[in-house]
């Protein structure tokens, strides 16, 4: 194949991928009439190179081709020409496949240059300029789209912080939170903080706190023991189906894959444990669903609550989860760019632009708000949904391409072996009720998308898993309220878990690395699946806009 028209440049049968369909797609498009004028100017300069160096090899024929070379790109060979389109065949590429189709161009075009007989056929240090120019112009297009993402998600961020911040202020107007340093006797309580030498002990007086608005507590109060019971039972039935799956597995092990005598009277077991999972899991969604028409926020005192519930436990309770939350959306508002992003100051390497973003984001989210948005999916998702990000755009197709990345990125951060050392068996105490809903959770229900909050997104919550230290966690949980409106229950009972945990770890784990993925659970082939189907959308929403 010898035309640039020929390059397909995605597997599969679909017609986004015909080769005129891709040359006319806003995507491989020049980016502007500056780039335009510039492009021709330097075609023409290769052009004239070209001819030049043609004439001085030897057997130079008059309609010689233009210099190709094939390119295989995710299992599929494509030829590449370098000619006046090689400018829309690597924006093509590109939106295809991403950055590692232009480091794959890269790549053969090296071998080309090098192997015999193509090398001595064409000029090919010519070519190489004219291939490196091309290639940066993509590249500073490309980053010229994330810190345009970057600079969305930045005012994105920091509407929701706003809303969150108006929502826990309600809420602590609407219960009526006092404050005292006096129990319910009128006695102190102090307890001790270590120093960060964990050499010095101090004391503080504890804070107690009181819900002076009756009605709401009234309501709490006669649905939150029903739901601590459930939330109970619920892990029950799930401990009983993991030892009971073991307990078969290991048998069958032990038979050599025969079913061996207990293997049908724990199958019928399974089965009714499976019925009561979702018996109770409705029952439960019907009640967090009516605490959440009370506030919002009432859900995140769930784990913390312990049978038999009192009023003085769920006082208590609310106010230490909504005191971490006061005042802090605020101060995170005040720490983010007001103009500009950190992003469009990134220097060409031979990083694609998303690894660049990534490495710094990951490197400096910690201590740095600066860098939060790039590292939520959440708020990169809702620039699409609210068509900030047009799926008819380049920037659409990075968009798509760095959130792939991302989520493989936050995956590899989950799994370093400092991490899992530390956890250690610490995370079977903290099973959250994410984890337990997971058990046979009604597809569409409130408790689906609790069970699903930690693959949809709490805001921020990625980054839990670049924040090494223990005692900037806490600033992490209070990061996360930025997602958390009236309408998200779900994350809300997701935030809850997160808080349990936390004060679960705190005495035992001063400095420890504490990432949310392992408060949560450990997700096998998660991360693979959700990076496959979040390029099946791309591809399927790149496919229907170029139907006519």
């Amino acid at each position: 194949m010898e035309e640039a028209d020929g390059i397909e440049i995605v597997p599969g049968p679909s017609r986004f991928f015909d080769d005129g369909a891709l040359m006319s797609s806003p995507e491989a498009a020049p980016p502007s009439v500056g780039d335009s004028i510039a492009w021709v100017r330097r075609v023409a300069v290769y052009e004239a190179a070209l001819a030049k160096e043609y004439r001085l090899i030897r057997m130079s024929l008059p309609d010689r081709p233009r210099p190709h070379h094939p390119v295989t790109v995710d299992g599929r060979t494509v030829d590449l020409v370098y000619d006046a389109t090689l400018d829309r065949q690597l924006h093509g590429l590109y939106v295809g496949h991403g950055w590692p189709a232009i480091l794959a161009v890269q790549a053969a075009l090296e071998r080309a240059a090098t192997s015999y007989p193509s090398r001595k056929l064409h000029p090919w240090k010519v070519v190489k300029d004219f291939a490196e120019y091309a290639i940066t112009a993509l590249w500073t297009r490309v980053r010229a789209a994330l810190a345009q993402l970057d600079r969305m998600a930045t005012d994105e961020l920091a509407l929701q912080l706003n809303l969150s911040a108006n929502l826990v202020n309600e809420t602590w107007q609407l219960l009526g939170v006092t404050t005292s340093d006096k129990d319910e006797h009128g006695q102190e309580h102090r307890t001790p903080n270590m120093t960060a030498s964990l050499d010095t002990v101090t004391w503080t007086k504890k804070t107690f706190y009181r819900l002076t608005e009756p009605k709401p507590l009234q309501s709490i109060m006669e649905l939150m023991p029903r739901a601590v019971e459930m939330r109970r039972r619920l892990g029950e039935i799930k401990q009983s189906l993991v030892a009971i799956s073991d307990t078969i597995e290991w048998g069958r092990q032990e038979a050599s894959g025969a079913n061996f005598p207990g293997d049908v009277s724990m199958k019928l077991s399974l089965q009714q444990l499976l019925a009561e999972a979702d018996r109770v899991t409705a029952e439960l969604e019907g009640v967090l669903t009516r605490i959440h028409k009370v506030t919002p926020l009432a859900i995140l005192v769930l784990p913390f609550l312990q049978e038999p519930v009192t009023q003085l436990a769920v006082e208590q309770s609310v106010g230490e989860v909504l005191i971490q939350f006061l005042g802090e959306a605020e101060r995170i508002v005040k720490g983010l760019p007001q103009e500009g992003s950190w992003v469009a100051r990134m220097t060409q390497d031979e990083r694609s632009p998303e690894t660049q973003v990534l490495d710094l984001a990951v490197t400096g989210a910690i201590g740095d708000v600066r860098f939060l948005s790039m590292l939520s999916e959440r708020t990169l998702d809702r620039l699409v949904e609210a068509d900030a990000v047009p799926k008819d755009s380049f920037e659409y197709a990075v968009w798509a391409h760095y959130k792939r990345q991302l989520i493989i990125r936050l995956a590899i951060e989950n799994k370093k072996a400092e991490f899992w050392q530390s956890i250690g068996s610490f995370l079977v105490k903290a099973a959250t009720l994410v984890t337990l809903l997971l058990v046979r959770a009604p597809v569409g229900s409130f408790a689906a998308r609790v069970a699903t909050a930690l693959n949809v997104g709490m805001m921020l919550f990625q980054c839990f898993t670049v924040a090494h230290q223990l005692a900037q966690l806490d600033q992490q949980l209070a990061q996360a309220m930025a997602e958390v409106d009236r309408r998200s229950a779900a994350e809300i009972a997701h935030v809850a878990e997160l808080l349990a945990s936390r004060r679960d770890f705190e005495p035992q784990l001063e400095r420890a690395i504490v990432t949310e993925i392992g408060l949560i659970v450990v997700a096998g082939a998660w991360p693979q699946f959700r990076e496959m189907m979040h390029m099946r959308g791309y591809y399927f929403d790149l496919q229907t806009l170029l139907e006519p």
